[in-house]
């Protein structure tokens, strides 16, 4: 069975779910917040809020909840949410050797990558990787990879080609994108951030996360089927909607 009908994009799939159970997908923020937010997580917290200062002030901290999903960085949360929900066979975990020379170790993990990613273009597969304090999802199919960050961003879901980026094999964007993630950790500072800010929106090599990068490791996996993938993307929204419910219900 194949991975999904070709062209569709992740983002469509997300969307599409969320038409099926009737979440309004004009209003990008809510759909984001669906989709990015442990909602489960914030209803423990609205817990405590109305224990110790009220339903009035336990309002005003989900509405800002809302409101600040622009500002929300979730990129760890997703990639993770991504891998879960699209891996089916495990192949493996690749990660630097901490006793050895950190820079040469980066520039070797980054090799075995984008060599795993071209390999994988026919055959599909999906690619979690950690670099520095940044983390993505790279999907392989169908002759092109999808790259794919947090929808949790100043563009609307459907519309976020900005951060959410398709690289065809056939015309040679493919071998753009691989030349661009080699370049994260080859040559100079100059470079390396610049192609940072090209990928992934920003510069993840700072003060806190260095170059040479002390945690970069990636797993990967082969794709589920179409059928999984998109049950479990509609089972994700389904509890997430539920529990956005009962807050709602909670706070009244």
């Amino acid at each position: 069975m194949e991975y999904v009908e070709k062209n569709i994009t992740t983002a469509d799939l997300i969307i599409n779910a969320a038409k099926e159970l009737d979440i309004n997908t004009r209003n990008a923020k809510l759909l984001s917040f669906f989709w990015e937010y442990d909602i489960a997580g914030i209803m423990e917290l609205l817990k405590s809020f109305i224990d110790e200062s009220g339903k009035k002030e336990a309002r005003l901290f989900f509405e800002n909840s809302k409101d600040d999903i622009n500002n929300y960085r979730s990129c760890l949360a997703t990639s993770r949410r991504l891998f879960n929900m699209f891996a089916d066979k495990i192949i493996g975990e690749t990660k630097i050797a901490m006793d050895k020379n950190m820079g040469e170790e980066n520039i070797r993990v980054m090799k075995r990558l984008t060599a795993e990613i071209k390999a994988s273009v026919t055959s599909g597969a999906i690619f979690r990787i950690v670099i520095g304090g940044h983390s993505f999802t790279i999907i392989a199919r169908e002759n092109r990879a999808e790259l794919i960050q947090s929808y949790a961003n100043r563009y609307p879901i459907g519309e976020s080609l900005n951060l959410n980026m398709r690289f065809d094999n056939d015309s040679g964007k493919l071998n753009d994108l691989l030349e661009r993630l080699k370049a994260i950790v080859y040559g100079n500072e100059r470079g390396r951030i610049g192609c940072q800010r090209d990928i992934c929106g920003y510069a993840f090599e700072d003060e806190s996360d260095p170059y040479p990068f002390k945690d970069f490791k990636y797993e990967s996996a082969s794709l589920k089927n179409a059928t999984d993938i998109n049950a479990t993307i509609k089972n994700h929204l389904k509890n997430q909607t539920k529990t956005y419910d009962e807050i709602v219900a909670m706070l009244k």
